[in-house]
């Protein structure tokens, strides 16, 4: 019983994802009211598929926070995002060797571990103070975004992740 209950407890720590804020302390973020987003994609009159499903998720966190959606002239803040491509290097099975010598020379044969790259994303979201041109805010998480994902899977992905990245929002002093 105990090794099943260890085995789920890591299961459920690798689903865990990973996010990293940041943020200027001397920001006001009590007097933020409202938000809009700038274009952030290359191609700026075309939303992504992934575009459309950040945003959504990011208007979610903001609104149910007290924010408004607001024109880009008007906003408080502006919210711009990407998905940054990395590259996880992972080894998988393990390596041998054997070798013999003598009197200081010798030879050896060993193998090595398969290692392969996994191609991820990592999705950043930035909020800008639209009156001093400054980011305020910023949040990153990587969570195994690929290629090969279901659109389920992505949009639940990205929900998770944005619904991470502002569980703490506003940040309070000192945290």
């Amino acid at each position: 019983m105990r090794a099943i209950i260890l085995l789920l407890t890591l299961w459920l720590a690798g689903c865990a994802s990973t996010v990293a804020i940041d943020y200027r302390p001397e920001a006001a973020f009590a007097d933020y009211r409202s938000f809009a987003f700038t274009n952030t994609e290359k191609n700026e009159e075309i939303r992504s598929l992934d575009g459309e499903r950040i945003e959504q998720a990011v208007t979610r966190e903001l609104t149910t926070r007290g924010l408004k959606t607001a024109s880009a002239d008007t906003a408080d803040l502006l919210v711009r995002y990407r998905v940054e491509d990395t590259i996880e290097v992972e080894a998988s099975g393990f390596g041998y060797g054997f070798g013999f010598g003598r009197e200081h020379l010798g030879i050896g044969v060993a193998s090595v571990p398969d290692v392969h790259a996994i191609k991820e994303g990592k999705l950043v979201v930035e909020l800008v103070q639209r009156d001093i041109r400054q980011v305020v805010w910023r949040g990153a998480g990587q969570r195994n975004l690929t290629e090969q994902m279901k659109p389920e899977q992505r949009s639940a992905l990205i929900e998770r992740l944005v619904r991470d990245m502002f569980e703490r929002w506003p940040p309070a002093a000192g945290s």
